[in-house]
């Protein structure tokens, strides 16, 4: 192909080398070295690692919270097994015997109110339950309409998520609404 093409494979011009002969690739060569292990050599080591792991073993946290659950109260496999005169542990936000009294409460939602009524955008974005999209409607609700006089008027933004309102009062302690 190079007679036919005009060029001299022997030319110190040239900047790389043809070579006629085929190339070969070298393979590495294989290792004698054993990468898997006997069934004799498996099991002795799994005892080993059993024995190690059974001497200087800590609690799994899932095992240690055993009898401490924050749950719903239901009545578990596990509960049934104990004696009845282990209390029911729930999780302190999950009780609703604990009220703040109307007065605390009424103080609350009036500063959740102000808080929407005065911050700008990312303050009401900061609030829970509320993310960017809701934060923006809220706000342009407000410069367009006015202050909210009340909280029960953010139910009554167009553009809003039907559950939001609800959600909005879970998650910021909202009770005392009139409906």
């Amino acid at each position: 192909m190079e007679r036919t093409l005009g060029i001299n494979p022997n030319s110190p011009s040239l900047l790389f080398a043809v070579s006629t002969e085929p190339s070969t690739v070298k393979k590495a060569p294989r290792s004698s070295r054993r990468t898997t292990m006997m069934s004799s050599e498996l099991n002795e080591t799994l005892r080993e690692i059993q024995n190690i792991a059974s001497t200087n073993r800590r609690r799994s946290v899932r095992v240690a919270a055993r009898g401490k659950y924050y749950g719903d109260g239901s009545p578990r496999k596990d509960d049934e097994n104990k004696d009845a005169e282990s209390p029911v542990f729930r999780h302190p936000l999950l009780e609703n015997e604990k009220q703040l009294d109307l007065q605390k409460q009424r103080k609350h939602n009036q500063t959740i109110l102000d808080f929407i009524n005065i911050g700008n955008v990312k303050l009401i974005g900061g609030l829970p339950a509320v993310g960017p999209k809701t934060a923006f409607l809220i706000y342009q609700h407000r410069e367009l309409h006015g202050c909210y006089e009340s909280l029960q008027q953010l139910d009554l933004i167009p553009g809003m998520n039907k559950n939001f309102f609800k959600k909005f009062c879970k998650q910021n302690q909202i009770n005392g609404l009139e409906n």
